[in-house]
């Protein structure tokens, strides 16, 4: 039994606000740095503008900018701080991002849907803001579980403002079925948005990297380069196949490489394994893969399982909820056992080995089964649920 702890009000208390206005806050170099979060706001501040809001994104931008429709106002952090911050003073960025929301709210003469887009920091923002602005906590992951295991020292900390978060929150929005649940299970309400992608794009074809070698089968993974999203499992399963077949494996993702380049050399794999860093646009790079690993420890729906399968790829993924919530093993991709590598080593053996037609009919199975989390839908659930939040 859930039990709501919730102290929320009835949302018609909000039906009088005037204007389609909406704030993001995430706190990161937004738009100067890529990543799942901020792919998602990207499309999404940019969707929303394009439906007649006014958006507003406080982030740590070098300077307040105007991006078409979009304004990205900077939360500054002093050079002397930034010290501070790098040794794990994360909770004061919280205060900067609040200076940065109480200039749009001074100046905003109707209540704002404030949206943060992380569970701990962003909603330090919102303290002292009761009563000025709707808010909403996206959770984009389990990020107290997260920082804790960066700092855990102060996990008690970061869960505590976590749950106080939640409390506080005029509406939790979860980014899979698999956060839904964990949120519920604390005692708080929760609705899923999900992470989308480009439906249409991905149907399309792609021009094949120049970085493939078109006489080679191609192993992706499409990722940040972390212990987390399980590099060493994915190299070290491949290292087995090594002499089997004439098969490259691709890193596409920001993050440090020279861990796992002498992870490569000392299982004499370097030859076969290549970090190609941060790509704007995966999609080609997905659509031209044989097999693409989906090795995230994480959680909330992977965005980059969600464009590997709308491009018609066969997914291999841990057989976690982060990704069963989107693949039925056999069905529209392959699961297998956490961090196995014996196991994953012969899932990829076994896709390498496929006839053409049953490729053809899990991609073909992959790219149906996410048509709902395209970036269309995933807006049409955005702009219902701010509706009930009060704008008009």
């Amino acid at each position: 039994m859930i039990i709501n702890k919730t102290k929320n009000k009835p949302y018609d208390r909000m039906t009088s606000f005037s204007s389609k206005s909406i704030v993001f806050i995430i706190n990161s170099a937004f738009p100067n740095y890529v990543g799942g979060r901020e792919t998602w706001l990207k499309n999404v501040a940019t969707g929303l503008a394009s439906r007649g809001w006014a958006v507003h994104i406080v982030s740590f931008a070098e300077y307040d900018m105007q991006q078409g429709q979009i304004k990205i106002h900077s939360a500054r952090i002093p050079r002397l701080m930034k010290s501070l911050l790098r040794r794990g003073f994360l909770l004061l960025t919280g205060l900067y991002l609040r200076k940065g929301l109480k200039k749009i709210l001074k100046n905003n003469k109707t209540k704002p849907i404030v949206v943060t887009l992380d569970t701990v920091i962003c909603p330090i923002a919102m303290y002292g803001m009761k009563g000025k602005a709707v808010f909403v906590c996206a959770n984009k992951g389990p990020h107290a579980e997260i920082l804790s295991e960066r700092y855990p020292e102060a996990q008690n900390i970061f869960h505590w403002l976590e749950l106080h978060a939640y409390k506080v929150a005029d509406e939790i929005w979860a980014n899979g079925y698999d956060m839904k649940k964990m949120i519920e299970i604390q005692g708080y309400p929760a609705v899923m948005i999900g992470n989308g992608m480009n439906w249409e794009k991905a149907g399309c074809e792609q021009s094949r990297p120049e970085e493939y070698d078109e006489n080679s089968l191609i192993v992706a993974s499409i990722g940040t380069l972390l212990p987390i999203k399980g590099v060493e499992e994915a190299i070290k399963a491949f290292s087995s196949l090594k002499d089997s077949f004439n098969a490259n494996l691709f890193f596409v993702g920001k993050g440090s490489q020279t861990k796992y380049i002498n992870l490569a050399k000392a299982i004499s794999v370097s030859d076969k394994v290549f970090f190609l860093g941060n790509r704007e646009d995966v999609l080609p790079y997905m659509k031209n893969a044989d097999v693409v690993l989906c090795l995230s420890g994480g959680g909330g729906m992977s965005m980059s399982a969600l464009e590997s399968m709308a491009t018609n790829c066969i997914v291999i993924a841990w057989n976690t909820p982060v990704y069963s919530q989107l693949i039925k093993n056999g069905e529209n991709g392959i699961l297998v056992p956490y961090k196995n590598e014996i196991e994953l080593t012969k899932a990829i053996r076994k896709v390498l080995e496929m006839q053409d037609f049953e490729k053809q009919r899990i991609g073909l199975n992959a790219r149906k089964s996410v048509k709902c989390y395209s970036w269309g839908n995933i807006l049409d659930k955005i702009e219902q649920r701010l509706l009930v939040l009060g704008a008009e």
